[in-house]
């Protein structure tokens, strides 16, 4: 459970300031919006004002974030005030927030509207991601993709990986619009386990240079492991596009998690780190959460060269599954018309 531990800095370049965010986790977290160049007032009251229960009624969203090209400008890319805006909404309880949320936005949904809301909450938690996702809509005139998740269902995924989906576009930087603490709370375990083992999601098992941006860039790609649409579907270089593109709030995320396990500072570029448990099989894989550990250690005893490649196929075959079970279940879920529209949009991506 040792963390890994940084040598030296070898070369520090300017990337712009990072500022802090002080020792409040509900400030890390909600200080990403300053990072994220979004461009509509994705706040609390949109939140409230779209989905929001009846004024006097308990808020039952427990976070809602904006995340992907349509609110983090990626590198490469040019804005176009057509891009759809991808939303996370965690509810208390998904059956009423289906029932309420046809009653305000039946036009919304596709033809699985007619269903009740029991039925859309079982269609909602079948597969790994337990997502249940409207895409195409307008909210202020903006086009958005909304997916919406059980609370249950996102502790299990932020803790254990059982998916990879949500967890892995947490993995992030995104756009906070409302988050209660303790969401917050499984924000920061959800990515704690980055800064525990570098040499790990670096493919590394010694003292090892790197670059920043290519730490980032394997954190980012970890969630795209497996996917099936990274084949057919996405524009080559999207992940390093990410990282180029919010390289400032990767280092707002990261920053204060390292400093909390190490109680030192990570650099703007180079640094060497080095894997202090190398050679010792069990503790690599003791940081592991649990759907992924499980897995790992299902086989037989691994070698211990062994480890990092079982690991990452873990870590592809969890993506995978929760991946291609949710692009079917997308095709309901956004009817035909839709979901053709959104695979064309996808291929054109693909070959700019």
């Amino acid at each position: 459970m040792m963390a890994p531990v940084m040598v030296a800095a070898v070369v520090r370049r300017a990337r712009g300031a990072v500022g802090r965010t002080g020792g409040c986790l509900g400030g890390m977290v909600r200080a990403l919006g300053s990072v994220a160049q979004a461009r509509h007032a994705l706040d609390r009251g949109f939140v409230q004002r779209h989905f929001g229960p009846e004024p006097g009624a308990e808020d039952d969203i427990r976070l809602a974030v904006g995340y992907g090209s349509g609110v983090f400008q990626q590198a490469g890319h040019q804005r176009n005030p057509n891009t759809m805006i991808d939303l996370i909404l965690v509810v208390d309880d998904s059956r009423a927030f289906h029932e309420r949320n046809k009653q305000r936005h039946r036009h919304h949904y596709s033809a699985l509207g007619w269903l009740n809301a029991q039925a859309l909450e079982g269609i909602q938690r079948w597969g790994q991601a337990k997502l249940y996702y409207n895409p195409y809509v307008r909210l202020d005139g903006q086009l958005c993709k909304y997916g919406v998740m059980g609370w249950e269902d996102f502790k299990a995924d932020m803790t254990n990986w059982e998916a990879l989906y949500a967890s892995g576009r947490l993995h992030k930087p995104v756009h906070v619009m409302t988050a209660h603490e303790d969401a917050e709370a499984l924000i920061y375990q959800n990515r704690r386990p980055f800064s525990k083992n570098k040499c790990w999601v670096l493919e590394q098992r010694m003292t090892c240079l790197v670059l920043m941006t290519d730490l980032y860039t394997r954190i980012a790609s970890l969630s795209y492991s497996g996917d099936p649409r990274m084949i057919v579907g996405e524009k080559k270089g999207k992940v390093e596009a990410i990282v180029a593109g919010s390289f400032a709030g990767f280092q707002e995320v990261y920053q204060p998690i390292w400093q909390a396990w190490t109680g030192g500072e990570l650099p703007s570029s180079d640094m060497l780190i080095d894997n202090p448990i190398h050679g010792r099989r069990l503790h690599q894989l003791s940081w592991l959460p649990k759907a992924i550990f499980s897995k790992v250690r299902a086989g037989p005893d691994l070698a211990e060269e062994e480890v990092t490649p079982a690991v990452a196929a873990a870590l592809a075959s969890t993506v995978r599954s929760g991946a291609t079970t949710q692009t079917i279940k997308g095709l309901l879920t956004g009817g035909l018309g839709r979901s053709a529209i959104y695979a064309k949009e996808k291929l054109v991506k693909m070959f700019q």
